[in-house]
């Protein structure tokens, strides 16, 4: 995690930005809908069952916390093994040793101190911060900090700033990533507090607040270690505030949660926002799977009233809205990052939005809302040389015998097969292989369509001539 700006001469840190100058806005539609599911599974849920299945999340949240940092290694088997406490839970910590277990039951107390000072039993504050590191290191002993005669291990000072640098080389580049001098960092972690209980901040959307939060606080690294547990425990702080949920990131997402986080200090901070999105939408389905039966419909609903509550294949309609909507933020996000990602020669532009392509429904499927996303390439040179693009996510209907959800592209007829299974509980690997694949077909179609329509241009224009 690192806090550099390739404008500034290398080895300066760069100070975290204010809230208000902070471009962190993405559409946050699918998170809204995702929070709308999860409050109607919390009107039909009993109090006690909602609590129990926001707990499940939590333990998720602070078995991976620490295996993020390389504490210790877990698998998506072992977290879930804890996380639900099936019946070998115990045993299954067990074999991981008494550090493990600490680690764990620290985080799981810092998770506790976020909840209180959630529901008003305690302030945000420095002070309240460095308690929050005190509590989640409680267990760890000693860190381990790089000299020049190698690697050595030393006492871990909890819940106080730190008093030596701690900014990390890569051992791929050589580089050095600049966190906060020392002597800076007691006035950095005040300006944080500040922007954090500032207007512009508590008015903001809960996603955006946790993403920033996060960013700035790992910017600063105010401790000698344990920067990221606080830093992920100080997001949950306003996703518990609304819409009831922890931030998970599990260890094997922790590549795309660096990406994320490089691409906020590259000042494209859309991307961590919407790393947060994605996993506080997978946190809500984490929550309404373990609420089981006690978030489905009523008993008493006639089936009449049962009809018109479910749609397609038995899925509530409010949840195919919220995943149809998930699909096209993950679509739109990969196509703007894949189009961000290519060496596009200067004269050639990319915007999205504009005017509507119609489409055609494929036969079984109809559309949820907006449904789709319109791009353009174009040459800046040649107004007449451009290519129209659109992509769409299509829920199938109850006679459709294909996938749940289908996305096609306009021009070239290249499709995306998603399933249910896909998307819920959690955005699954495959899919992001899939949408990835798909999108970089579709784009390099349309860069071919471009490129023949530039050389018409040209040869229209007398540029171009036989041989």
């Amino acid at each position: 995690m690192r806090c550099v700006d390739a404008a500034l001469p290398p080895g300066q840190y760069v100070p975290f930005p204010a809230f208000a100058d902070w471009d962190g806005d993405v559409d946050l539609t699918a998170v809204d809908l995702y929070a709308d599911l999860l409050q109607q599974a919390r009107v039909i849920a009993t109090e006690e069952a909602m609590s129990a299945a926001v707990q499940v999340a939590t333990r998720y949240a602070a078995v991976d916390t620490g295996a993020i940092e390389g504490l210790y290694a877990t698998t998506r088997g072992f977290t879930r093994t804890i996380a639900e406490q099936t019946a070998t839970w115990e045993a299954a910590l067990a074999q991981h040793g008494d550090d493990v277990a600490g680690s764990i039951a620290d985080a799981l107390n810092g998770y506790e101190m976020v909840l209180d000072l959630v529901t008003g039993r305690a302030p945000l504050t420095e002070a309240w911060l460095r308690q929050l590191h005190e509590v989640i290191c409680a267990s760890q002993e000693t860190y381990a900090v790089f000299t020049a005669v190698g690697q050595q291990r030393q006492p871990l000072p909890k819940g106080q700033y730190k008093t030596m640098p701690n900014n990390p080389t890569s051992a791929d580049t050589g580089r050095v990533h600049h966190y906060a001098p020392v002597d800076d960092t007691p006035a950095e972690m005040a300006r944080l507090v500040a922007e954090l209980c500032s207007s512009s901040f508590e008015a903001a959307h809960p996603v955006r607040q946790a993403a920033y939060a996060h960013y700035a606080f790992v910017c600063v690294h105010p401790f000698a270690d344990g920067n990221g547990r606080v830093a992920r425990a100080l997001a949950s702080v306003f996703l518990y505030r609304s819409p009831g949920v922890p931030l998970v990131v599990f260890a094997d997402q922790k590549e795309p949660y660096l990406d994320a986080l490089e691409a906020a200090d590259a000042r494209r901070p859309q991307h961590f926002v919407s790393f947060v999105a994605e996993r506080t939408m997978d946190t809500i389905e984490l929550v309404r799977s373990s609420l089981g039966a006690a978030a489905s419909v009523p008993a008493d609903v006639s089936l009449a009233a049962l009809r018109r509550y479910l749609s397609a294949r038995g899925v509530d309609q409010r949840e195919l809205e919220a995943t149809n909507a998930r699909i096209l933020g993950l679509v739109t996000d990969r196509l703007t990052a894949h189009v961000g990602e290519l060496d596009l020669p200067g004269d050639i532009g990319f915007v999205t939005g504009g005017a509507s392509a119609r489409f055609d429904a494929p036969r079984g499927y109809r559309r949820i809302g907006s449904g789709q996303v319109d791009y353009r390439f174009f040459s800046r040179s040649l107004p007449e040389a451009a290519q129209y693009g659109a992509l769409a996510v299509w829920t199938a209907g109850q006679a459709a015998g294909g996938p749940d959800f289908l996305g096609t592209d306009l021009q070239h007829n290249r499709t995306l097969a998603v399933f249910l299974r896909d998307v819920i509980p959690v955005e699954s690997h495959v899919l992001s292989v899939k949408i990835d694949n798909w999108i970089r077909a579709v784009v390099a179609d349309d860069l071919a369509a471009l490129s023949e329509s530039v050389h018409e241009q040209l040869a229209r224009s007398g540029y171009l001539t036989e041989g």
